[in-house]
């Protein structure tokens, strides 16, 4: 399907640029806009611009992703040649909205013409009409023929662009689902409209919320996620790709192993607290500018790589090079817990869980209260730091394994629960904000 960018909305008297060049999240509405067509498999774009426009060289250049065509034209050329056949559709999106890629796939798979509304729109979302007033366009939908030069008519309100559109189907957002399978969570969808720069702060905090993972266990939620925050919006900035974030995660947390072997056990330990913080970041500005990648699918194997090296090396270090004392067994113990706690959530998800879109630590409300303190990297962690601390490594490496162990018994327990009952998912109350 051929895709249509309206960046037809002038920023204010001052600025020759439309709003589509505003950046949010150091990423401009339109290049997000391009990417996230690019993520839902559209590899041509037709960028209208006003006929008075300028765009800067620089722009058109880095806006093209590799394998895609971008092409551009002027108002006037829309209204006297359709970029689209009388018969075709267009998916049509407004260059002054941030809509979330989920959204753009929503009202791609849907049958026909439709368009994208919120019925119960939040406050800073549409600063026109007023929330409460009706629907109101959230910035996306798919029409034809002659709608489409109607509908990029040179000074149209949200209210005007529904009424000329007013006998097609609509799509509310909020009657979508609001549970979110790569996120493990349930949210509302993120679409706003940016009127000028004072609403790109509102619209960031909106970006960089939704990138927020769920069934988080508690360093992660309470610990690591505002610190995270703090970090990609000034990350977001920056020319630093995700890739080099990960690479960098990567080197940090094998010097964690490196400090283990060479006896430093109490920075190591340190250090790792950090990483863990580290290896949340990476994963969020890629879904926060749209830049996730084949190698940031691997992250979870790189992840175990280094854990595991730091169960050994305590392990090594603890028993002295002993590969027949306890403490050995302990370090090496613990990293076969983790590989049966990942064999039951993969049972689970194999028999139940993918029927219904939901994993082991989402599944009911118990579930999720264990993943939060369920024995992770980050929870053992917290659990030797603490302890040596208090007491040794050694005492908190025992104690890690003990939290492992019974971690596998209660997720091993629910899995078996869930795999005989067949009950489904208990949908978690979404409430619109």
């Amino acid at each position: 399907m051929k895709a249509i960018i309206l960046a037809t909305t002038s920023q204010d008297s001052a600025s020759p640029e439309p709003i589509a060049f505003t950046q949010a999240c150091g990423v401009t509405l339109l290049e997000r806009h391009i990417r996230a067509l690019k993520a839902c498999g559209i590899d041509a774009v037709e960028v209208v611009v006003k006929d008075d426009d300028v765009l800067a060289n620089d722009h058109c250049k880095r806006l093209a992703p590799r394998g895609m065509s971008v092409r551009w034209h002027t108002l006037e050329e829309l209204r006297r040649h359709p970029l689209v056949a009388e018969t075709e559709s267009a998916l049509i999106v407004s260059g002054d909205f941030v809509v979330e890629k989920a959204l753009i796939e929503t009202v791609l798979n849907a049958e026909g013409d439709c368009i994208l509304v919120d019925s119960h729109p939040p406050a800073d979302a549409a600063p026109a009409p007023q929330p409460g007033h009706g629907p109101v366009f959230a910035g996306v939908g798919v029409v034809s023929g002659e709608k489409i030069r109607a509908f990029a008519a040179r000074e149209q309100s949200l209210t005007s662009r529904l009424e000329t559109l007013g006998d097609v189907r609509q799509i509310d957002v909020n009657t979508l689902p609001s549970f979110d399978p790569a996120l493990r969570r349930d949210r509302r969808r993120v679409w706003m409209r940016v009127t000028n720069a004072a609403d790109v702060p509102a619209a960031e905090a909106r970006l960089i919320e939704a990138v927020q993972k769920g069934s988080l266990d508690w360093p992660a939620q309470v610990l690591h996620a505002p610190i995270e925050n703090w970090a990609i919006a000034r990350l977001c900035r920056m020319s630093i790709t995700p890739n080099q974030l990960t690479l960098i995660t990567n080197i940090v947390a094998w010097g964690v192993t490196a400090l283990i072997l060479t006896g430093h056990s109490m920075s190591a330990l340190l250090l790792a607290a950090v990483v863990g913080v580290m290896d949340g970041i990476d994963g969020k500005l890629a879904r926060l500018k749209l830049m996730t990648s084949r190698i940031g699918q691997f992250e979870h194997a790189f992840d175990m790589c280094f854990e595991y090296s730091w169960w050994f090396a305590l392990g090594w270090v603890l028993s002295h090079g002993d590969p027949s004392a306890p403490v050995f067994a302990a370090g090496m113990a613990l990293i076969m817990c983790n590989f049966a706690d990942t064999a039951v959530a993969g049972v689970f998800w194999f028999f139940e869980g993918r029927k219904h879109g939901r994993r082991l630590d989402n599944y009911t409300t118990f579930d999720l209260m264990v993943r939060k303190v369920a024995g992770r990297r980050n929870i053992y962690v917290w659990i030797i730091l603490l302890t040596a601390l208090l007491s040794s490594v050694e005492l908190g490496l025992w104690m890690a394994l003990s939290w492992g162990v019974v971690t596998v018994l209660v997720r091993g327990g629910r899995t078996f629960m869930h795999l005989r009952d067949r009950r489904g998912p208990v949908e978690f109350e979404f409430v619109v904000r």
